[in-house]
C-alpha cells in the first residue's frame, strides 16, 4: 500500500481561497504604501512651511 506524501496528504487550495489570500495580502501592501505617501505629504508640508517661513523673514 502506497502512502501519499506530506504535501500530497493536504488539500489544495482552491482558487477561491488562494484568491482571498492574494487580496489580503496586496490589500496590506496597499495600506502600507498608502500610509507611507501620507508620511511623505506630512513631512514635505512641514518642510514646505519651514522654507515659506525662511523666505518671508
Amino acid at each position: 500500500m502506497e502512502y501519499a506524501s506530506p504535501a500530497e496528504a493536504e488539500p489544495e487550495m482552491d482558487l477561491s481561497e488562494q484568491s482571498a489570500m492574494t487580496i489580503l495580502q496586496l490589500t496590506d501592501k496597499l495600506r502600507h504604501y498608502m500610509t507611507l505617501v501620507d508620511d511623505f505629504k506630512q513631512e514635505n508640508a512641514a518642510t514646505s512651511e519651514a522654507y515659506q517661513n525662511t523666505a518671508l523673514q
